[in-house]
């Protein structure tokens, strides 16, 4: 059985993350200050007994009660070793340390896993391999990417803080018009930019179209692989097909830059994500499975009663804000409020 200990994020420097051979963008320093910065939650490290990293937890104990999760706002989370006992081992060390907490794992591990604790979710994410000879992208991707230059479409990167405002706003449009929900404040986006692109670790790429931004995208970089984290576009240009120039030429950036790799994220599997996982199959992402598993805590059921009208009055709140289609900045004020509740 693994010999496991918590140790708080600020006990470990740079040089401790990059002397693991566990490199991943979800369990990066620069990822998990942007989360701590962004929200104050406490991060703790999980190691073993020969200091070897295996996993980043957030300790969280607000009015929706004590969690402990791996890792909020992170698609999946990479850990050192694999199989049923493997996990297990660590949801009883995690038991063990907060027997009063729920404890939640997201990892890239299939859902054949058969873990004793419940399975929330399933879902998937696509990686695409680049530096290959000949890169492959669907007949129907590369139409959408000849009409888009057609069109006059034209692909910049521009890292600057006025690109990043202009990216919030579409990105704040999309989410309240499209997802009919709020995006994370933009200080989580200032934040990000702040670790990553400001230290040449990143970059937006922008479509534009007779100088007005009709799509753009923040791609984060960690090690050999680069990572498509957020994206967005204008619906009312979605036939001038900004998307598909975007990541026709953000593989070009990307292999010019020697990465080898390019993580396109989160896929649900339900048949309402069936067009974006073919998008990404059309793209050359090779899909591979994540499962997220739970442990959940006893609550008394006036617990369970009290938490369940908090969770009312969250959603309340943000429907508000959706009907009340507020601006970009006015929604980032309740957001920077509210979104510490769905960590």
């Amino acid at each position: 059985m693994e010999m496991f200990k918590f140790i708080n994020l600020d006990e470990k420097d740079n040089s401790w993350f990059d002397s693991q051979d566990m490199q991943h963008l979800y369990t990066s320093p620069s990822w998990l200050r942007s989360i701590h910065d962004t929200y104050g939650f406490e991060i703790l490290l999980l190691v073993d007994e020969y200091d070897l990293y295996h996993t980043a937890f957030c300790k969280l104990n607000n009015e929706l009660g004590k969690q402990l999760v791996s890792f909020p706002f992170s698609d999946y989370l990479p850990f050192r070793g694999t199989g049923v006992n493997y996990f297990k081992s660590i949801f009883d060390f995690a038991k063990n340390q907060f027997p009063d907490y729920q404890v939640t794992i997201k990892t890239a591990a299939p859902c054949e896993l058969e873990l004793p604790q419940k399975l929330i979710r399933k879902a998937v994410y696509h990686m695409v391999t680049l530096q290959e000879e000949k890169p492959y992208f669907h007949k129907s991707f590369l139409r959408g990417v000849k009409k888009a230059k057609k069109l006059g479409v034209v692909i910049r990167v521009r890292n600057t803080v006025n690109a990043l405002n202009e990216f919030y706003e579409l990105y704040h449009r999309l989410r309240i018009d499209k997802f009919e929900s709020i995006p994370q404040p933009f200080l989580f986006f200032k934040t990000v930019f702040e670790q990553f692109i400001a230290k040449e670790n990143g970059f937006i790429l922008e479509a534009v179209y007779a100088e007005k931004v009709i799509g753009s995208m923040i791609i984060l970089e960690h090690k050999t692989t680069a990572y498509y984290k957020f994206g967005c576009s204008n619906e009312e240009y979605l036939e001038y097909k900004p998307n598909n120039l975007l990541f026709y030429e953000l593989r070009q950036v990307l292999i010019n830059k020697n990465f080898k790799y390019l993580d396109l994220g989160l896929s649900g599997c339900g048949d309402q994500y069936s067009g974006l996982r073919r998008w990404k199959d059309h793209l050359g992402g090779v899909m591979h499975p994540i499962s997220y598993w739970q442990l959940e805590s006893l609550l008394s059921n006036q617990e369970k009663n009290s938490i369940a009208q908090i969770k009312t009055n969250i959603q309340e709140r943000t429907q508000k804000v959706i009907s009340d289609r507020m601006g970009p900045w006015e929604t980032s004020e309740i957001s920077e409020e509210l979104y510490q509740y769905f960590a």
